[in-house]
């Protein structure tokens, strides 16, 4: 397997990781799970982190390897969620196992989604939002300051 980067993560390192994990249909996994012995069968597992934008009645479901470095998400009716559909919620390669090391799986593989996301187009996106919403909360709090210096507020 490879190992997680020596010192903080580069974009380029965890971007690196699509190249990395496996994406296969909801068939092909069943059908390598019908020939894989109990203990290396993929397994589902919470899938708190690849909800994003759905709804929870009808929530994305998470497989991952049985050495928890593989990992693929499909959504409720089984479609497989990529780089090209989901972004947000596609299944990544884990530097850092989640099932024998999930301290160092939050720090490796969780902690670098909130600094760069899954995809450069995805990290962009959120930016440009970011940016929208900052401009907003600064133009509301300007507006905040004029109201609470206005002479009829003393």
């Amino acid at each position: 397997m490879p190992n997680a980067p020596k010192s903080l993560m580069s974009p380029e390192e965890h971007y690196f990781r699509k190249q990395l994990n496996i994406e296969v249909t909801k068939t092909q996994l069943n059908q390598l799970n019908n020939k894989l012995p109990s203990p290396l069968k993929w397994s589902t597992v919470v899938a708190d982190l690849h909800q994003e934008n759905t709804p929870k009645e009808t929530p994305n479901v998470k497989y991952v390897s049985a050495d928890g470095h593989f990992e693929v998400v499909y959504s409720s009716n089984g479609k497989l969620l990529s780089e090209k559909n989901d972004p947000a919620n596609m299944g990544t390669y884990n530097y850092k196992s989640p099932i024998n090391d999930q301290a160092n799986h939050l720090l490796w593989d969780v902690a670098p989604y909130y600094d760069y996301k899954n995809t450069e187009m995805q990290y962009k996106e959120w930016q440009k939002e970011f940016r929208g919403k900052s401009k907003e909360i600064e133009d509301q709090f300007e507006k905040s300051k004029d109201i609470l210096n206005a002479p009829n507020i003393r």
